[in-house]
């Protein structure tokens, strides 16, 4: 987030530098001698390179070159060859190739934060498209799957899966404090339950408790031997997103018989694999600190 509002800044430095580089005289004697044409040039590369999206997602280096490419092309349709190189002519269109180059990048690295703050604001704006759903409402739905388990003797596994936030801690403001840690969660879990709904299998259920940032996937006609690859397709839609996450896992009729005996457990499990990894993490820092 706080790459485009340094980006824009840094854009902006760099237009006032471009528009008023003439300036820079020395003795009544005019240093550099810019073509008008290319402050045209330079004004609607920096409107496309932040506004066409297929300019974002282009490669940076082509970008600069394509926009130089462009430069050398109107050089000479409004220029005479001979008035482009050689002497003084050298030294400005060398001016202006560098000045146009500097003004791609720039211009395009606000487009590209524009771009990531855009899909930001999209994944959380229309994160009601593809949401999980809510454990209340979701309690009817499994109380049938379990129904229909226990009538015609299916299995059916039940795993917790909860994301972690490993990201860096600043010293902030408690209110301000609370945004952050509040979009952060909801970004994450917007962005995990895109992750799962492209990685279970149909059949399975997914269901969000957003009040402890974690989900719950229901895998009906399940067993204890088969759960394997469900919890394979969670951690690869973990990985896909750069998350890291904890489950737990409980099987009907193995581990409890009723919805709420299941969540107990998994509840349970869950808290002792936080806990589990919490010392782990803890012992590898003491152990990185002995070592050094």
């Amino acid at each position: 987030m706080k790459r485009l509002p340094f980006s824009i800044i840094t854009l902006l430095i760099f237009l006032a530098v471009f528009y008023n580089i003439e300036r820079l005289d020395t003795s009544n004697q005019s240093l550099i001698n810019i073509s008008s044409f290319v402050y045209l040039l330079g004004t609607a590369m920096v409107v496309f390179n932040i506004m066409w999206k297929f300019i974002r997602r282009m490669n940076f280096v082509l970008v600069i070159l394509g926009w130089d490419i462009v430069y050398i092309v109107l050089k000479l349709i409004f220029l005479k060859p001979a008035l482009t190189w050689g002497g003084q002519y050298s030294y400005v269109t060398l001016v202006e190739i560098l000045l146009i180059s500097i003004g791609a990048g720039l211009s395009y690295y606000v487009g590209w934060n524009l771009n990531d703050f855009e899909d930001a604001v999209e994944k959380i704006t229309f994160s009601e498209i593809k949401r999980a759903i809510n454990l209340n409402e979701a309690i009817e739905l499994i109380q049938n799957e379990i129904y229909r388990s226990r009538r015609y003797s299916h299995p059916m596994t039940i795993l917790m899966v909860q994301p972690l936030a490993d990201s860096k801690r600043v010293i902030l403001n408690h209110s301000i404090r609370e945004v952050q840690d509040a979009m952060i969660s909801r970004y994450m879990s917007i962005s995990m339950a895109r992750a799962l709904y492209n990685h279970i299998r149909r059949t399975d259920i997914l269901v969000e408790q957003p009040d402890k940032g974690r989900f719950i996937v229901v895998s009906p006609e399940t067993d204890k031997s088969s759960s394997s690859t469900v919890v394979s397709k969670v951690q690869e839609a973990a990985r896909e997103i750069g998350a890291q996450v904890v489950l737990s896992q409980t099987n009907f009729p193995d581990d409890a018989l009723t919805l709420e005996e299941l969540l107990n457990q998994s509840e349970i499990r869950l808290a002792e694999a936080l806990l589990k990894r919490g010392r782990k993490n803890t012992h590898g820092r003491k152990g990185t600190k002995t070592s050094s």
